[in-house]
Order: structure tokens, then sequence, then C-alpha cells
């Protein structure tokens, strides 16, 4: 492998890490790209989930590629590359001991695996088709994962039984998380979070506000607050006892994918479709950071442990290790005209808008729906109006294979899909990934 001398001073710096200087805002003072930034290549395919160590020295990333890479933080090299898993990747967790490493993904399998000697120590099979996230529970003893058959599944860590299935939500389930004291976990799914009693599994709280798909959530460190991120352009944080909307933070322009508490609790990271990674003040809603680098759809976004640090994980291939430098952030004084913050929104219908940053250009649109109808399949319009992005495809008993579906892709307003009687695969289903406006998914292929 060869050195890559990108900045003075590159020593044993290797390809696939890059380091950029820092910008100051002019309006605030504020760094708004840190200090450094690391650029881990060496995926192959989308990146969906990302993790720091306990320590913060290692970072783990989950890809479409297949495979777990961890890596050094310090230097940004790849350690080691973990292979088990036969379908595309979306969650990868650590243990609070640092011990050992959760991965989940397409085909509804999950793993665990031991951190230091890389082996595969577990394979839990329950969620097909899809495992779109695993989480260990703090002390360790528990994971929990969600998945697009609408449940959430809890299970002894050691010995990989199944010990509570949470049924409830309407829909595929994007994420789930502990609360700090591993007594509750919440859950995200259509327009809503669901709060649990992580010993029972019976259901505390429903958290509704959202007007689009809810995809990822975050107690803070004291556990008394909750963040969500939403297809609908914006996060929100939520008392976590009550379900109190407390914040409403809009900055994005698209599809928020991702949301990340800071150890303090004061900050709040979010992560989307727009390609940036934004920091808030969690208790105010000021918007204080943007960083912007990556050149598509981030999905998933997490801090460091002691803070300083954010990592992001993106649909172009790589991982961004930010130097955020909060401390310092403290003592600026934000422009208030970057302010997020808005007061707690009205109680929405059930009609979900189309994403307008998102739509397709109309050239890519043509060539999805000529694809589409060489098929046999049929597609709709919104509105009815050939004008108005696709919102429903019905490609049933049609001759589809995974390779096929990615004549989809584009179709980022898609709503409803029917595969029934395809010969598509768990595998094709990657192809769906950025869809965050799909609500219904027949998938009784066979």
């Amino acid at each position: 492998m060869l050195c890559s001398t990108l900045l003075s001073g590159c020593g044993e710096s290797k390809e696939g890490v890059r380091h950029s200087p820092s910008r100051i805002d002019s309006n605030t003072g504020i760094e708004r790209e840190p200090k450094q930034t690391l650029t881990l290549d060496g995926h192959t395919n989308a990146v969906f989930g990302v993790a720091f160590s306990p320590d913060g020295q290692r970072l783990a990333s989950a890809s479409e590629d297949r495979t777990v890479k961890v890596w050094d933080v310090a230097t940004g090299q790849e350690s080691f590359t973990l292979r088990g898993h036969a379908l595309h990747l979306n969650s990868v967790a650590f243990s609070s001991d640092g011990t050992r490493l959760a991965s989940a993904g397409g085909g509804g399998a999950i793993k665990v695996w031991d951190a230091a000697t890389e082996k595969e120590l577990l394979t839990l099979k329950g969620h097909p088709p899809l495992a779109s996230c695993v989480v260990f529970s703090p002390d360790g003893q528990w994971l929990a994962s969600a998945s697009y058959d609408k449940t959430v599944k809890i299970w002894d860590a050691i010995t990989g039984q199944e010990t509570l299935t949470l049924k409830g939500h309407k829909g595929r389930v994007w994420s789930v998380v502990f609360r700090p004291d591993g007594q509750q976990l919440a859950s995200t799914a259509h327009k809503t979070v669901k709060v649990w009693d992580a010993v029972t599994g019976k259901e505390r709280l429903t958290l509704r506000g959202h007007t689009n798909f809810v995809i990822n959530a975050a107690f803070s460190p004291d556990g008394q607050r909750l963040a969500s991120a939403s297809a609908d352009k914006s996060a929100k944080v939520w008392d976590a006892a009550t379900g109190k909307e407390l914040l409403t933070l809009k900055g994005h322009t698209g599809s928020v994918n991702s949301v990340a508490f800071s150890s303090d609790g004061q900050w709040l990271a979010s992560a989307g479709h727009d390609k940036m990674v934004k920091v808030w003040d969690a208790t105010t809603g000021k918007e204080l950071l943007t960083l912007e680098g990556h050149t598509d759809v981030i999905w998933s976004v997490t801090f460091s442990p002691d803070g300083q640090r954010l990592a992001s994980a993106s649909f172009d291939k790589t991982v961004k290790v930010w130097d955020v430098m909060l401390s310092d952030a403290r003592t600026q004084t934000v422009n208030e005209s970057q302010a997020a913050a808005t007061a707690p929104a009205k109680k929405p219908d059930d009609t979900v808008a189309l994403d307008e940053t998102t739509q397709p250009t109309k050239e890519s649109q043509a060539d999805a729906v000529a694809a589409i109808e060489e098929l046999g399949g049929k597609v709709k319009f919104g509105e009815n109006n050939p004008d108005k992005p696709v919102v429903g495809v019905d490609l049933s008993r049609q001759p589809v294979t995974d390779a096929k579906l990615e004549h989809l892709k584009d179709l980022t307003n898609l709503q409803e899909l029917n595969l029934a009687g395809t010969k598509v695969t768990d595998d094709g289903l990657v192809h769906l990934k950025g869809m965050t406006n799909l609500q219904t998914l027949e998938l009784s292929y066979g």
C-alpha cells in the first residue's frame, strides 16, 4: 500500500486517509469544518453503520459490501475486516466493555464477534427479511434488534437466546436504542417513536409529531431526553418520561437519517440526505456547526465517548471522522439567524408529503418508468399527474431480478412497491435503502 502525502508531515499516513485544514465561519467564529478530518476509504459500497469503541480508540463501520471494518481512530488505518454475512449490512455496535461487536443486515442475520480475536461468537436469526439495527444493552448482557418485519427483539447476548418480541409498530422498524440505565428502549417506525419496558416488553409511550417516517432515535446520557430523526427533514427532542415535545430542529434540506447526543448531553448531532452533519445546542436548539464533505447521503452519525469527535457513515462508501472541538465552541456567540428551534408542531394528518429536495430529474424518472414498463410493470404518479414523481410501482409476477431493482433507485418518492411473485431476493432489497418515503412493500416473493 502506497503512502498518499496530502499534507506536509504525512509520516505513516496510508492511502485512503486524508487530512484537511479547518475553516472558520466568518459570521460566528465557530469552526464549520474541523481542524482535522479523517476520511476512511476501504469499503467497496455504501456505508450504513458506524460506532466508536467505549475508549474512543477504535471505530467500526458496516457496509453494503457485506463487511464490518474496524479502524484505528488516531491513524485512520484499517485494523481488520470481519466477513461472514451473506448479504448487505445495516448496523454495527460495540459492547460497553469493547470486547464484542454486533452486526445486522440482509436476511435478518445478526452476528456477534470477539473484537480482539475477530472470531464469530453467535449468529442470531429471526428477523426476515432484514434486520435494520442492532444495539447492546449498557451492561452488555442483552442485544436489541429492529427489523422490517415490524418487530423489535431482545436477545441474550451470551447465549443468543431470544427473550422478548415487541409488537405494536405498524410498519418496518428502522432503529432501536436502549436507555442508558438499560430499563427501557425506544424504537422508530412510520411516523412514531415507541418507548418500551426492556424487562417486560410493555409499551410505555408512543411519541407522535413527525409528519414522515422516523428513521432513528437516541437517548441523552442521563436518559431524560429522547431525540428523533425523520424523513420530514426535522429532528425532534422529547421528554423521555412524559413524551412531551421539547424542540423541533429544522435546517436540513432533506431527510434526517440519524441523531446522536454528545457524552455530556449538551450537543446533538444530526445527518441526512443533504450530505451534511449538523451540531445543535440540545437545550436551546441553536445550530452550532455544519460539516460538509460527504458526496452522497449520510446514513449514520455518532459522537466519540469524549464528545470531541464525530464519525459519519455515507453512501459515498466512506466514513469521516471530524474533530469538532465543541469545548471551544461553547465560548462562541452563535448568530441568531442560525437558530433552528421552532415551536412544537401541530398534530399531523396522515398524509406523507413528497420530499421535494430529493425528487428525481425528469430524465431519470422517465428512464425508470420505461424500464418498469418494459418489465411489464405499472407505475402510479403523484396526484395521477405524469409531471409529478412516481409514488407507486407494481411489478408483481413480472420477470424482476435483484439487478433489475436498480432501475428504481432514482424513484426516491416511491411510497408503494409490489414485488409479490417475482424472483427478487433479500440481497436485492439494498436498492431500496434510500427510499425513506416507502410505506407499503409487498415481499411475498418466491
